[in-house]
């Protein structure tokens, strides 16, 4: 079932980005966004256990052992079963162990941010309320900031920052704003779930990192029609100046890119 079900979600996925391909600058990023997110949905439902690994088909194997039993059979029959399983696990397992190490090693620098308290944040704060209490931070071993945290969102901005134009400032709390309002954390979460279970999909991977990109996209877009063109050059360029300092990492936080 689940080599089915990649199989079937990678023809999709090529689909997605042959047409991102050619109508990335035409239509709303939030367009191709929703196209992954039908992609994901695919890899995630319905997700059971294939009937070949399921255990009637191991009482087949043995109901049947007192009146035609043959060793080397019964046991090819079992490996044949059980090696397919085995390697996936070990794949998924891996995968797993790889975001949670990275996610691990990032929840080490949250843990050291100290809370940013200033007329600007609280100002901003003031026009920007939200059902979830938004926590600002600030940290000195960060270069650009993000947003961690779906239910306790914490927006964690780099020491550095305070040299920076104070319309800068509101353009990024303004960016990570929109990633918490919409749940993109949730998103990010949902895509590495998908990379770990269909490990061994090269077109898996691919989805994750334009999922990812498209996301930052979407959020970008939303921020320039508040910003109105006015805006939207200001907000180009502090985008350009942070992105010169970010790499891709296998992370569920969202970035100011």
């Amino acid at each position: 079932m689940i080599l089915k079900m990649s199989i079937t979600s990678g023809i999709f996925i090529i689909i997605v980005l042959f047409i991102r391909r050619i109508a990335l600058y035409h239509f709303p990023k939030r367009m191709f966004l929703l196209l992954w997110e039908t992609a994901l949905l695919r890899l995630l439902l319905p997700f059971s256990v294939p009937s070949r690994l399921s255990i009637y088909t191991l009482i087949n194997v043995f109901h049947d052992r007192n009146e035609s039993y043959n060793p080397e059979t019964t046991c090819l029959s079992v490996c044949s079963i059980l090696f397919p399983l085995v390697c996936w696990l070990l794949g998924f397992f891996i995968c797993l162990l790889l975001f949670l190490f990275t996610h691990h090693r990032h929840l080490k620098i949250y843990r050291t941010a100290l809370p940013v308290d200033n007329i600007l944040v609280k100002r901003w704060c003031a026009k920007h309320p939200l059902q979830r209490r938004i926590k600002i931070c600030q940290s000195d071993q960060i270069c650009t900031p993000l947003t961690y945290g779906l239910f306790h969102p914490v927006i964690l901005l780099p020491k550095a920052l305070g040299q920076e134009k104070v319309s800068d400032v509101s353009y990024i709390l303004t960016h990570e704003y929109i990633h918490i309002k919409r749940c993109d954390v949730l998103l990010k979460w949902l895509f590495a779930t998908v990379v770990c279970i269909h490990w061994f999909n090269p077109c898996v991977w691919i989805m994750y990192f334009y999922a990812n990109r498209d996301i930052e996209l979407a959020c970008d877009e939303a921020v320039v029609s508040i910003l109105g063109e006015k805006g939207r050059i200001d907000y180009a360029a502090t985008l350009i100046r942070f992105e010169e300092k970010r790499g891709f990492v296998l992370s569920s936080t969202n970035y100011f890119i």
